[in-house]
């Protein structure tokens, strides 16, 4: 599927904002318990990812990262943007954002000055990445059908490939809980200890779904989108 053309307003290129609604009675449905959409802005193209921090919001579209500030929650301002061609993932620590591309790059982005956001380092990784996780001085990341990438970032100035770990089949997204990372490899969940890396992932039988493309923990239970 090609790319959404410029100009064109959909879902994936609108960053949208909700909030409850003013209370009312409309056939006695108070609408005031439904989420609505409050605001909304047009991002240049293709949105992929976002992320929450200190009244800010950090967006990734196949443009790059913006970055807004949420003083007025309706009104997002722009402070800044830096071109990261493709970009589809993003996390946070401190300073620094950890972008993914489909162009196969891994980048740190200085944002210690939202309005001017620069490039402090990158590093090219096998394929396209389609999730970041941070977790001590590693950054997870999941690249498709080269499995689970860990990158240190210990140094982010020089960010270096750790380890590397094949899963079965196409790595779509993970997240850490405790000592283990999920990722929804397609159609499975695959558990890898990261305590002890390099290992071999550790996959549950059955088939949790067709196509997986997301997976949430919470306590003894994995939540799987497909």
């Amino acid at each position: 599927m090609g790319r959404p053309s410029p100009g064109i307003l959909i879902v994936a290129t609108v960053l949208a904002l909700a909030a409850p609604a003013p209370a009312r009675a409309v056939d006695c449905i108070d609408y005031g318990d439904y989420i609505h959409r409050a605001a909304c802005l047009e991002l240049e193209d293709q949105g992929r990812d976002l992320a929450l921090r200190d009244g800010l919001l950090y967006a990734v579209d196949e443009a790059g990262l913006h970055i807004f500030d949420l003083a007025d929650p309706l009104r997002p301002l722009l402070l800044g943007e830096l071109a990261a061609p493709d970009a589809r993932c993003l996390a946070l620590r401190g300073d620094i954002a950890y972008l993914g591309s489909e162009d196969a790059d891994f980048l740190a982005v200085d944002i210690a000055d939202p309005t001017a956001p620069a490039i402090l380092s990158g590093l090219a990784i096998p394929t396209p990445a389609t999730d970041i996780e941070l977790a001590g001085d590693f950054a997870y990341v999941t690249v498709g059908n080269a499995g689970l990438q860990v990158l240190d970032i210990s140094t982010p100035e020089t960010p270096a490939i750790h380890t590397i770990v094949d899963t079965p089949h196409y790595a779509n997204d993970l997240t850490i809980q405790g000592d283990y990372a999920y990722i929804a490899d397609w159609n499975n969940l695959v558990v890898i200890d990261i305590t002890d890396l390099p290992t071999e992932p550790l996959t549950p039988g059955g088939r949790p779904g067709p196509s997986l493309i997301s997976v949430a923990v919470s306590g003894d239970y994995a939540y799987l989108l497909d």
